[in-house]
């Protein structure tokens, strides 16, 4: 296994969509969407799929390759036409376990996305982990930072990963150098920039392994923390193992950094099995007057009949220090991950 220290992590580089959580449909329907866009267009219907594929291969998104083979695309229209219509309400729920991976990393965490704001912010909505991250970096963010950088240029007219440059905007947005920096993506060629080119930790969602340019390989965001368990030791641990160390200075750009809402009053939700093995629990919101730190290091666990295996009752719920809440998660993506014979 490559190394995967990460005593030197200052922050997450996250990717949204088919990394934070998954859905068949979606990606179906946003093709078909693109596909439609390319034929009113002009685009000849016999070779808008080929098409489609290789624009997407060579340029990062067919969006990019549209506009860098000549086509004049306004972005609001394409993405009303792309994103706008999907129905975010049916097929994206909140994700439980998501929520506490995230929670239980005493990181600060931004999304890195060549989607743009609006289909972000009702995914992370939808989810319900939109106020777990610092900041999100979008398809405007790109376009707008790219611009005032000089990134944009008659080959690359449109900022988008795998292009290096997104990364590097990005680190610059956050203040940390790449090796002060774990990227996750589902996109073998996203994760392969970041790593080759800037020399980041990376994290492949959706694939077993090995693959080149990539640190770790999970199968799901849930198997992070078995994959990456030092993300999850304590604070108290991570400051006597460098005890000079100190984190990134977070300057987020107007309009970028979502402040944290007043909670979440939808249920938490997998699935129904998967519902009734994590039980129903209460997850800690960041705190954002401190964006570096969690509210605690506690995780409780309320259930109507006690406490799950191997963790003890106190009143209404069962409270878990610090040293305990690694085994206690993973105990959860265990049973989350593998149903039980009598679910």
């Amino acid at each position: 296994m490559p190394s995967t220290n990460t005593h030197k992590t200052k922050a997450l580089l996250i990717d949204l969509d088919d990394c934070l959580y998954r859905n068949e449909t979606m990606p179906k329907l946003v093709k078909e969407y693109i596909q439609k866009y390319m034929m009113d267009l002009g685009i000849p219907e016999a070779e808008v799929a080929d098409r489609c594929a290789a624009l997407y291969l060579k340029y990062g998104t067919t969006l990019a390759g549209l506009v860098t083979s000549g086509y004049k695309i306004c972005y609001d229209d394409w993405h009303s036409k792309v994103h706008a219509p999907l129905d975010y309400q049916t097929m994206l729920h909140p994700d439980v376990l998501v929520r506490e991976i995230l929670c239980s990393i005493d990181l600060p965490k931004y999304i890195l996305t060549n989607a743009d704001s609006s289909h972000a912010r009702k995914c992370l909505d939808r989810i319900g982990i939109r106020d777990c991250f610092e900041a999100v970096f979008d398809f405007e963010w790109a376009q707008s930072t790219g611009k005032e950088q000089g990134a944009l240029s008659e080959e690359f007219p449109v900022l988008c990963k795998p292009q290096p440059k997104i990364y590097e905007l990005a680190l610059k947005a956050i203040n940390c150098k790449a090796e002060e920096v774990i990227f996750m993506d589902d996109s073998i060629r996203n994760v392969a920039s970041a790593h080759n080119e800037l020399g980041m930790l990376t994290v492949l969602v959706g694939r077993d392994g090995p693959v080149p340019g990539a640190d770790v390989c999970i199968p799901t965001f849930h198997q992070l923390p078995n994959a990456l368990p030092s993300l999850f030791t304590p604070k108290q641990q991570q400051q006597q193992q460098q005890p000079s160390s100190s984190g990134p200075s977070h300057q987020t750009t107007s309009g970028m950094a979502w402040p944290g809402k007043a909670g979440h009053d939808n249920p938490l939700l997998l699935s129904q099995q998967q519902r009734q093995q994590a039980s129903s629990m209460a997850h800690p919101r960041p705190s954002h007057s401190q964006p570096m730190l969690l509210p605690s290091q506690q995780l409780v666990l309320r259930g109507a009949g006690g406490a799950g295996p191997g963790l003890s009752s106190g009143g209404s719920g069962s409270t878990l220090g610090g040293g305990t809440r690694r085994s206690a998660l993973q105990l959860l993506v265990q049973r989350v991950a593998k149903p039980s014979s009598s679910g």
